[in-house]
């Protein structure tokens, strides 16, 4: 049996490189004819919950979408 002391979670993409796979999975979407610009994609880069909601509100509101 494992004794388990600590158990890691990697919330921040400091030791797994998620940025790209967020990306590819934007990218992925845009297929359904849903175009984003690369500023786009860097403003929701490492970004989620309420902040990426923040965001996506107000390019929203603004007309961007």
């Amino acid at each position: 049996m494992l004794d388990i002391k600590a158990v890691l979670f990697d919330c921040d993409g400091l030791m797994f490189e998620t940025e790209l796979i967020s990306q590819q999975i934007w990218k992925d979407e845009a297929r359904s004819g849903i175009y984003f610009t690369r500023r786009f994609l860097i403003n929701i880069t490492g970004s989620g919950g309420e902040e990426l909601n923040r965001y996506l509100s107000s390019i929203q509101r603004n007309g961007l979408v």
